[in-house]
């Protein structure tokens, strides 16, 4: 693909080592990153800011959500997404929980499938859990997960060392967690 650009490239990584990078940092606890993509999810579990086991799979994502909305509620796309975004987990719409739940909670199985096969072979649990990716701010998402999960459940910011200026604190935290993958692989060359 590079070379049909007309580029040359300067090096390729793993989506994993990046969102790691940006968002572990010097961190020393066993983490687990599920970053929610637009195709699939992944769950990386990362131990002393070392990245030791990386599961993808297909989950439904932001678009596969969107959807069920739609269809739950036999709204336009465009209407489920503001809904999605704006309501989430928390919809006074038993339509759109129910429909949210059943996709949402094949994805918290897995993180606990996950991480009790990582404390059988290492024998080390998962200290905290990182959301990032689109999905990773749908409200109530982070909630339900420290519920279910019984861990401390946070959707970081991958800008916290930039400088910038105050009033963008809000708003670059709610971008941060489409943008924890590009802000690693940019710092690759900066450390």
């Amino acid at each position: 693909i590079a070379s049909m650009a007309g580029l040359e490239l300067y090096a390729l990584e793993a989506e994993a080592l990046a969102v790691t990078r940006a968002l572990v940092k010097d961190n020393k606890k066993t983490i687990c990153i599920v970053d929610i993509g637009v195709q699939s999810t992944t769950v990386n579990i990362i131990e002393g800011s070392i990245l030791k086991k990386s599961f993808s799979f297909d989950f439904a994502s932001g678009n596969q959500l969107t959807y069920a909305i739609a269809s739950a509620l036999d709204k336009g796309y465009a209407d489920a997404e503001e809904i999605k975004q704006k309501q989430g987990l928390l919809s006074r719409e038993k339509n759109v929980n129910e429909t949210l739940y059943i996709l949402i909670d094949p994805l918290l199985a897995e993180i606990k499938k996950i991480s009790s096969e990582f404390y059988q072979v290492e024998g080390k649990e998962i200290e905290e859990i990182y959301l990032t990716g689109g999905t990773a701010n749908l409200p109530g998402l982070k909630d339900y997960c420290a519920e279910v999960l019984k861990k401390k459940v946070e959707v970081p910011n991958c800008f916290t060392d930039f400088l910038y200026p105050p009033i963008l604190n809000e708003t670059l935290a709610e971008m941060s967690p489409r943008f924890s993958v590009a802000v690693g692989v940019s710092l690759q060359g900066l450390k």
